[in-house]
């Protein structure tokens, strides 16, 4: 077979693989855990380009957040951390867990917009109390969130153990009160009745909470 033949098939075989070949790379960059960037100034516009739900984002160390870029964040619950360090509310979010015990539509869509919160699928109110208070005596989780419609159950079943401070919360304002005068650990939301916007209002207002104190620390403060 004459050579220029043979080279022109190949170049032919090459140029059908390269599109696959990017496909299946910007899917493997899209399943990425974590993006970096380190453009000098990073907009809103880059991060809505670049970033995919439930990634971390690794910010260069000289890298400017504009205002309109840390909105997009805030907004899309999006975490991030400036390059070599650890991220307050990336750890933070790690040791928040959200047991889900009764599903409706807005639950349904909370579930898909949010991330950095581990998410775990329940049955009965005795087992949402049981996981809770699991994840609490064992140091897994610093703040658990129980969504149930039977939320005083729940609560109730959970302050079985020394080591819980449960309580039901009906609203922002609520869990402001609660956080001033108990500072509970596993908080408990009903959601019938309740709009998706509510419910991610209120998981935003309770992963902006401090770390709650255990009995020890308060004994000792």
């Amino acid at each position: 077979m004459d050579q220029t033949l043979i080279e022109q098939i190949v170049a032919n075989v090459l140029a059908q693989l390269q599109p696959a070949a990017a496909s299946r790379a910007e899917g493997m960059a899209s399943l990425a855990t974590e993006v970096q960037l380190d453009h000098p100034i990073i907009t809103a516009d880059v991060l809505e380009d670049r970033v995919r739900n439930g990634q971390l984002v690794q910010i260069g160390a000289k890298s400017i957040l504009t205002p309109s870029a840390r909105d997009w964040l805030r907004e899309n619950n999006i975490r991030w951390q400036r390059a070599g360090r650890t991220s307050a509310n990336a750890v933070a979010a790690s040791r928040r867990i959200l047991l889900i015990g009764t599903v409706t539509p807005a639950v349904r869509n909370l579930r898909e917009a949010l991330t950095g919160w581990k998410q775990e699928l329940l049955g009965r109110p005795a087992e949402l109390a049981e996981a809770a208070v699991r994840a609490i005596a064992s140091g897994d989780a610093e703040l658990v969130v129980a969504v149930s419609e039977a939320a005083d159950v729940v609560a109730c079943r959970a302050n079985r153990n020394d080591r819980v401070r449960a309580a039901v919360v009906t609203s922002v304002e609520h869990l402001h009160l609660l956080a001033e005068h108990l500072g509970p650990n596993v908080l408990v939301i009903n959601p019938r009745g309740r709009s998706f916007v509510e419910l991610r209002n209120l998981l935003r207002a309770l992963a902006a909470l401090p770390a709650p104190k255990n009995r020890h620390q308060e004994a000792q403060g």
